[in-house]
């Protein structure tokens, strides 16, 4: 009996014991929940319900933009150095086509020669600044002022189609010759220009690279010399 009664006992107290765990454990976890719950809100963020109903920023208008951060076609200097360019290009043109006008009903050379020349040089001068670099300063001013202002004004595609229009009607064959040279020479003459820049460029990095191995060893002969 006596036996049983303290194996009762120790029972009791192993379950009282840990009902008295189990209950510290909770309090501990409801007191830390408390504390998460209860952190300060600051006024200025809020919480996520507060900064999912405060209004976005409205975005700036292009005008309201600074000056670097704008497109290029949006930036007045740049305008003003393709039309700039334009119009040196066009007066140019005109200025060869009045000296060498058409014949009646014949080959519009000038014209035809005008955006041959014009489809090289362009070819030429993009490949030749892709090749030195990214698009900025100066080689952004050439590409802008002299490619699409001087060499745009200076080709043209109205007096082609004006051009082949009117010798569609009286002379068929001369205006068919016209406009397919038109097309299949200036592609070929652009990608020659296009072709001469880049092994320009090739020749120009050889020489460099031969150029810099001539000084290697040059040094390197001095230092043996000395030695």
């Amino acid at each position: 009996m006596s036996e049983r009664r303290i194996e009762e006992t120790d029972s009791t107290e192993t379950a009282r014991t840990a009902r008295t765990a189990g209950l510290a454990a909770s309090v501990g976890r409801s007191g830390a929940d408390a504390g998460r719950t209860s952190d300060p809100i600051d006024p200025d963020t809020g919480g996520p319900e507060t900064a999912a109903r405060r209004p976005r920023p409205a975005s700036r208008p292009d005008s309201a933009r600074p000056a670097r951060h704008r497109p290029v076609h949006l930036r007045l200097r740049w305008v003003l150095l393709v039309a700039l360019g334009g119009m040196i290009g066009t007066g140019v043109r005109e200025a060869l086509s009045l000296t060498f006008p058409a014949p009646p009903y014949g080959f519009p050379l000038t014209v035809f020669g005008i955006n041959v020349v014009g489809a090289f040089v362009l070819g030429w001068l993009l490949e030749s600044l892709a090749r030195r670099g990214p698009d900025e300063g100066g080689r952004r001013a050439a590409r802008l002022g002299i490619g699409t202002g001087v060499l745009g004004g200076f080709t043209t595609y109205s007096a082609l189609a004006v051009d082949t229009a009117q010798l569609a009607g009286t002379a068929t064959g001369v205006g068919l010759l016209y406009i397919a040279g038109s097309v299949l020479v200036g592609t070929m003459t652009a990608w020659t220009g296009i072709a001469t820049a880049a092994a320009t460029a090739h020749r120009s990095a050889s020489r460099r690279t031969a150029g810099r191995g001539t000084v290697d060893r040059s040094g390197s002969g001095s230092k043996g010399a000395a030695s």
